[in-house]
C-alpha cells in the first residue's frame, strides 16, 4: 500500500532528493566515524582549513559543481567521497523508487543502499568495516524480515539462516585460504557485512552476493595487476564488491531465489 499519494514524476524527484541529502550525510560520516569525531556537536567544516560550511554552501552536488570541487576559502580540493556518496545515494534511492514505488520497501531498500555506500567509502579509505555499522545493518535486516510480505525481503527463518550462512561462508573461505597461503583473505568486517546481507536476502542471497563479489573482485584485481605489469602488494578492500553485489541482488530480478519465485519447499519453510 502506498503511504504517500504523489504524481509519479514528483515521487521520483522526491526519492532522488532524499537520497542526495542522505548521501551528503554519508560523505560527512565516512570522514568522521574513523576519526571518532562527533556528527552532532560539530557543524560541517573544511578538513583542510577548518572553516565552517554554511547550509547554503552545502547543497548536495550543486555546491561541489559551483565551487569547481574546491573549498571556497583555502581553495583546497574537496575530497571525492562527498560528490561520489551524494551521487550514488541519489541514484540508488531513485532506482529503489523505480522498483518498489512509494511504500515501506522504498524506505528499507534506500536505507540498505545508503549504508552500503557508507561502508564502501570507509573500506576504500581505511580498510575498515566498523561494527557500529555492520551489526546494526544485520539487526535491521532481521527487523525488516518481520514485515514480510509487505517488503521483498525474506521471512524471519530465512533471515536468520542467511545471516549464519553469510558469516559461515566467508569464515570457511578464510580458513581454507589461510591453510593454503598462510594469511587471511578477509577481515572480520567482511564476515559481518555478508552476515548482514544474508539477514536481508536469506541464504540463497548470501551465496549469490558472495559469488558475484568474488568474481568482480577477482576481475578487478586481475585488470589492475595487468595494467601495472606487476602483482599489487596492498590489500584489496572487499567491502565495495559486497556493496555492488548486494545492490544488484536488491534491484535486479533474481529468478534463482526460491523465496522470490514461489518454490514449494521454500514456502513450506516460511511457515
Amino acid at each position: 500500500m502506498n503511504f504517500v499519494a504523489l504524481p509519479p514524476t514528483l515521487a521520483g524527484v522526491f526519492a532522488a532528493m532524499f537520497g542526495l541529502a542522505f548521501g551528503s550525510f554519508v560523505g560527512m560520516y565516512a570522514y568522521r566515524l574513523p576519526r571518532n569525531e562527533s556528527i552532532v556537536r560539530k557543524r560541517s567544516f573544511c578538513p583542510g582549513c577548518g572553516i565552517r560550511i554554511p547550509a547554503w554552501r552545502n547543497i548536495p552536488l550543486v555546491s561541489y559543481a559551483l565551487q569547481k570541487g574546491r573549498c571556497i576559502a583555502c581553495k583546497g580540493p574537496i575530497h571525492w567521497r562527498y560528490p561520489v556518496s551524494e551521487a550514488l545515494c541519489g541514484l540508488l534511492a531513485w532506482a529503489c523508487w523505480r522498483k518498489f514505488g512509494m511504500d515501506w520497501s522504498l524506505a528499507a531498500g534506500t536505507a540498505l543502499c545508503c549504508v552500503l555506500v557508507l561502508l564502501s567509502v570507509i573500506d576504500m579509505e581505511r580498510r575498515l568495516l566498523p561494527d557500529r555499522l555492520t551489526l546494526p545493518l544485520l539487526w535491521l535486516g532481521l527487523l525488516f524480515s518481520l514485515t514480510r510480505p509487505e517488503t521483498p525481503f525474506v521471512p524471519p527463518p530465512q533471515a536468520i539462516m542467511g545471516a549464519v550462512a553469510g558469516y559461515g561462508l566467508l569464515a570457511l573461505t578464510d580458513f581454507l585460504w589461510r591453510l593454503l597461503r598462510k594469511r587471511s583473505a578477509f577481515g572480520g568486517g567482511d564476515l559481518k557485512l555478508l552476515a548482514a546481507l544474508g539477514a536481508w536476502f536469506g541464504p540463497y542471497g548470501a551465496f549469490g552476493v558472495f559469488g558475484a563479489a568474488a568474481v568482480t573482485g577477482a576481475l578487478y584485481a586481475t585488470l589492475r595487476a595487468l595494467s601495472r605489469r606487476t602483482v599489487p602488494q596492498e590489500e584489496l578492500p572487499f567491502g565495495p564488491f559486497l556493496m555492488l553485489a548486494g545492490v544488484w541482488n536488491l534491484l535486479a530480478p533474481n529468478t534463482l531465489d526460491p523465496w522470490r519465485t514461489g518454490f514449494p519447499l521454500a514456502q513450506a519453510l516460511s511457515l
